[in-house]
């Protein structure tokens, strides 16, 4: 969400960013979803929540905020994938394996490095091109970590033993 409307407010061009504007959407719906759907969690929650969404969508879409409020947004945001991969990257270095589906952190790495590329082709911003970099570059590790302790030995299911006595009709 801090990535759109930081793209909303220096106007990019829409492709550079417009799965954004779905993934939103998407969000929102989940999170109306989930509230709905999940039985413990009480009504003013769900109201707070997705009024909360809808106002920072809101203001972000608008353009309300300074020019300095959107770049701090933006560094947040940019902690916040620090933030998420690099505990990922330390379980993995620590237990030498990695969790997760490789097509996942294959597609990861390869939308972070596409961000890169188009960003610097047609955006000419640092600041996110520097976040696309360092996902791409976090996500990198990862991938690199997957060929390296190649992918986690989860056991399998004991297979299920068929008794021969039992008669079939």
């Amino acid at each position: 969400m801090l990535t759109l409307g930081y793209n909303l407010h220096i106007k990019a061009p829409t492709h550079t960013y417009g799965e954004n504007i779905s993934i939103f959407i998407q969000t929102a719906i989940l999170i109306v979803l989930y509230w709905k759907l999940s039985p413990k969690t009480s009504r003013t929650c769900v109201i707070a929540s997705t009024a909360t969404y809808g106002a920072i969508g809101a203001v972000l879409y608008l353009d309300i905020l300074s020019d300095f409020l959107n770049e701090l947004l933006l560094v947040v945001n940019i902690a916040m994938t620090a933030q998420t991969v690099i505990p990922q990257i330390k379980i993995n270095h620590k237990n030498k394996r990695v969790e997760g589906a490789f097509a996942v952190i294959f597609l990861s790495w390869a939308t972070y490095l596409a961000r890169v590329f188009t960003t610097y082709q047609e955006v000419h911003d640092n600041l996110l091109l520097a976040l696309y970099a360092i996902g791409a570059a976090l996500y990198g590790i990862i991938l690199l970590q997957s060929f390296v302790y190649g992918k986690s030995k989860t056991p399998s299911p004991a297979p299920r033993k068929v008794d021969s006595k039992k008669k079939t009709k």
